[in-house]
């Protein structure tokens, strides 16, 4: 379960990738071996989190198809190591619905941290509200984890 409506056609769909990936830390995710893009990733500030530190939120997707394949764990590793080494973030954040469990366990083998639920935080494309399921990632736990 994402936030997004769900696309009706392949216009939607670009319509909705070239907003993540024309932001200034937008990427798409292109699958060489099928050469077609097949999602996004994006850092944007953290507007939850306040207290003077330099967080962005890590946010993506990922077509259906290629759940389950590690894609997603990659392109993550990535941008982490571009926000703590190149843009000297001082912490990540990342959310997740309850019930998206996929995201729950790309985000667990990220090494982010658990910080708890943030209740009834998002309003959904339905207006349906929902819980996040809150992590982060402090700059010193990065550089620790990695040896950097």
């Amino acid at each position: 379960m994402a936030g997004f409506k769900p696309h009706h056609s392949l216009l939607e769909s670009r319509i909705l990738l070239d907003f993540f990936i024309t932001k200034d830390y937008g990427w798409a995710i292109y699958h060489k071996a099928d050469q077609r893009v097949i999602g996004f990733i994006s850092l944007n500030k953290d507007l939850k989190r306040s207290g003077g530190i330099d967080c962005q939120s890590i946010g993506y997707s990922l077509h259906r198809d290629y759940w389950g394949h590690g894609l997603m764990t990659e392109a993550g590793e990535a941008v982490i190591a571009y926000a703590f080494e190149t843009l000297k973030l001082d912490m990540l954040s990342v959310y997740h619905y309850p019930a998206n469990k996929q995201s729950q366990r790309v985000i667990e083998k990220l090494g982010f941290h658990y910080d708890g639920i943030l209740r009834c935080s998002a309003k959904l494309y339905n207006d349906e509200i929902e819980d996040e399921v809150c992590y982060s990632m402090l700059k010193q736990e990065y550089f620790a984890r990695t040896g950097n």
